[in-house]
Order: structure tokens, then C-alpha cells, then sequence
């Protein structure tokens, strides 16, 4: 097994990129080989990192780094591939590289990802930064209709020539991800190798679910999601610190960013989305994330009373951050520990009255457990209630609570104390007039 050149000076950086460069007249292979020994580590150029990856001193850090890293501020017009159109037209990608490694490679994923989708015959599909449109052409050979956005007009222009006289129409729209304003209504939303370049990604993860069918499905394939452990990425997301990365970006000027598979989980419940994790069958580390929002609940007022939702404690909604879920009996246990014992499910609801019923039991004086109603990702609280102390008869706690609005990513929590001994077994939702 054979490990990475770690660097940390820009001199031995660039050193890195240059015997690289000269490697590519030799072959495509031999350049990808070359950047994928190199690993960078920052050290001193990040500086003391803060601790919310949410905040904006945190997104204004990375920021940083990147001006250190390309001596020049971030300005998404740097995103712009320049490229011979011609010798794309005749050679497009994977196919210029005449790599059998790459090319295998990604027309295994291109069918892997056409093949996990599952979609009907005629959808209507979204790809975010289409790029050159490799994948474009693939999914309008099938005859779906697809709709790319990209920040580049010529690379949007090269995939309508490309795939003019395909069977699926091909309509694109130039804009920047980052604002891209949601219309239309689609039945799969597609990044493909994209999804890292968008800096504000938590705002456009919440907003691009307006566009989706019901039955929608999200999808993120060829994305640096990497494990915690993962030097490439040593932060809960950023700038990549390996060579091909650094390459686009001190070469490039590109946004290259990453994520932590902890921060993208959790990105992903925080905005509503529940997903599966496919693995990929050809690109070491591309996994598939195929995401969907749970159906929002639609209640009238002559239900009063009626069940909205129920949920078990074992519901992959609903999660824990202190407590432990006990497969013998299905429920969430306390832990000796403080923190959220439940927390979850990220629910929309409309504008009325409810109530949210915790069942289960709490053993002994309950000394700091609350359950709460809380929603703007956990930040505002509605509605805060006492756990019962030692209830037996099954129900934990009660509250009622109304909305005057439809409210996105409601979630139904019990917060407790190192001393409190409780065991949730499920949630009730019900409107009430």
C-alpha cells in the first residue's frame, strides 16, 4: 500500500503540481496518478477553525484559506471552463482522457446512477452544474427530459449541440447555484460532481425541494463526502486538501469543497431530506446519496382531532443524540447522560392547532427532563413541558401548540439531565380545532 506525498509549504505544493504537469503530456493516467499521491496540510494557514461549521466566521475561514491558497478573493466568474469546443464536440468527456481506467470507470457510474434512479419513461430531471454534460447525454438517450443549469453559457451551449438529436429534450439555464431560484416542478434533482462547488450549499439543500413532485427524489453522486477520519477533508466541510483538488483550485481558481459524512448526514436531516447511501460499483469514494422529504402533512379543519402522524422510536426519524436504542423492547434508553434524548423528525406542517403526545415511561424524580416543540433548525421553541415524574401509564409528556404559518423542519424533543432514567417508545401527532 503506498502513501501520499504530504506537503505543507505552497513552494512544496506547487513543486507537486508542477512534476504533475509534466506528467500529463506523457498520459491523462499518469497526471491523475501523480496528483493522487500529493496531500496537502494547511496548519498554520487555517488558523484556529470555529467550532460552528453552520456559522459565517466559519464559512468566512475557508474563505480565507482560499484567498491563501489562489492569492485572489473567491468570485464564482472563476468557475468558467475554458475548453476547445470542437475537440470536445469530436472528443468529449470521459473519452479525451483515452484512459480505459477513467472511461470504465465513469460509464459504469453514469449506468449505475441511471439504474438506482429508477425513474419512469418521459421525467423530467434537474441537473445542477451540468458541466460538459456527460451524464446529460446519457439520461436524454433514454428519453427523459432534462433541464442543466451551469454558471458557464458556453459549456450550456456545447451540451445543446452535443445532444440536439437525442430522443429526450435538453433545455438549460445559466445561472450561479448558490442563488439559483427554484421553479418548475421536476422528478428527480440531479448534482452530479457539482454539489461541492456550491459554498452555500445548507440554503440550497432547504430550497430545492420546492421544485420536486411529490414522489421526488434528490441526488447526489460523485461528491466528496468522506469519512471523519479522512485527511483530505480535516474539518466538518471545506477546500479538499488533495492533489486533484488543489490542482483546480490554485491552478483553477475552482471552489473545491468537501464534507465530512457526519456533517452531510446531518446537513441532510437538518434540512428535511431522509436518505440512502448506495455505494459505487466503479469510483472509489463516489457514493450515491438518493434523498427524498417525507410527505408533508395535510390536515382539514373538519379532522379536528384526527391522527396527523405516529412514529415509533425506532422510526430512522427520529434520532438520538444521548440515549441508545434498545432492539428488545423499541425504545430510545437514557444513558446516565445529558443531552437530547430524541430529537427529529424535521416535519412540515400547515398553518392550525396540534398536539404532540411522548410515550413511554421515566423511572424515579425527574430532576431536567423537558420535551420540547422547536423548528428553525432547532433554534426557536414553541412549546416547553416537564417530563411527568416516574409516569407509568405510558405517556411522557403532552403539549399542545399552534402555527399561524406553515412551518418547515418542526421537530418534537426531549431534553434531559445525567440523573434522569426514561424510555421513549414513540411519538402521536394529532390536529386539533
Amino acid at each position: 500500500m503506498s502513501f501520499p506525498r504530504i506537503v505543507d509549504t505552497l513552494a512544496a505544493l506547487d513543486e507537486a503540481l508542477d512534476h504533475a504537469a509534466a506528467l500529463r503530456t506523457k498520459s491523462d493516467d499518469a497526471f491523475r496518478g501523480a496528483l493522487a499521491a500529493v496531500l496537502f496540510r494547511p496548519r498554520e494557514m487555517l488558523g484556529r477553525l470555529p467550532k460552528d461549521p453552520c456559522s459565517e466566521e466559519y464559512r468566512s475561514a475557508q474563505l480565507r484559506l482560499y484567498e491563501q491558497l489562489t492569492q485572489r478573493p473567491y468570485d464564482v466568474a472563476q468557475e468558467e471552463t475554458k475548453f476547445d469546443r470542437a475537440h470536445m464536440l469530436r472528443w468529449p468527456f470521459p473519452y479525451a482522457t483515452r484512459s480505459p481506467t477513467t472511461v470504465g470507470n465513469y460509464l459504469m457510474t453514469y449506468g449505475q446512477i441511471i439504474k438506482e434512479m429508477n425513474l419512469p419513461s418521459g421525467a423530467h430531471i434537474l441537473e445542477m452544474g451540468s458541466g460538459y454534460g456527460p451524464l446529460t447525454y446519457h439520461l436524454a438517450s433514454m428519453g427523459y427530459r432534462v433541464t442543466c443549469t451551469d454558471i458557464s453559457e458556453n459549456l450550456l451551449e456545447y451540451v445543446r449541440a452535443r445532444c440536439a438529436d437525442l430522443p429526450g429534450s435538453v433545455n438549460t439555464i445559466q445561472c450561479d447555484m448558490n442563488n439559483f431560484s427554484v421553479t418548475g416542478v421536476y422528478d428527480a434533482v440531479v448534482f452530479f460532481e457539482s454539489f461541492h462547488h456550491v459554498l452555500n450549499h445548507a440554503d440550497l439543500m432547504q430550497r430545492i425541494g420546492g421544485c420536486l413532485d411529490e414522489n421526488g427524489i434528490l441526488v447526489f453522486a460523485g461528491e466528496p463526502i468522506v469519512p471523519s477520519y479522512s485527511d483530505i477533508v480535516p474539518y466538518p466541510w471545506g477546500l479538499r486538501m488533495d492533489g486533484m483538488s488543489l490542482w483546480a483550485i490554485r491552478r483553477e481558481g475552482w471552489l473545491e469543497l468537501g464534507f465530512r459524512t457526519e456533517y452531510f448526514n446531518e446537513l441532510l436531516r437538518r434540512t428535511g431530506w431522509k436518505q440512502k447511501r448506495v455505494t459505487s460499483l466503479s469510483l472509489p469514494g463516489a457514493d450515491m446519496w438518493i434523498c427524498h422529504r417525507p410527505r408533508k402533512a395535510k390536515v382539514d379543519s373538519a379532522g379536528a382531532g384526527d391522527l396527523v402522524h405516529s412514529w415509533l422510536a425506532s422510526d430512522s426519524a427520529i434520532l438520538t443524540q444521548c440515549g441508545r436504542l434498545d432492539p428488545e423492547t423499541d425504545t430510545i434508553r437514557s444513558q446516565n447522560q445529558a443531552g437530547y434524548l430524541s430529537y427529529g423528525p424535521y416535519l412540515d406542517l400547515d398553518a392550525g392547532t396540534y398536539e404532540i403526545t411522548w410515550e413511554g415511561t421515566s423511572e424515579g424524580s425527574q430532576s431536567a427532563a423537558v420535551a420540547e416543540v422547536a423548528w428553525n433548525k432547532g433554534q426557536d421553541v414553541l412549546r416547553e413541558v416537564r417530563i411527568a415524574e416516574g409516569e407509568k401509564s405510558g405517556v411522557l409528556a403532552r403539549a399542545r401548540f399552534h402555527l399561524d404559518q406553515p412551518v418547515p423542519d418542526l421537530e418534537f424533543r426531549i431534553r434531559i439531565g445525567p440523573d434522569d432514567v426514561i424510555a421513549l417508545s414513540g411519538m402521536e401527532l394529532r390536529y386539533k380545532k
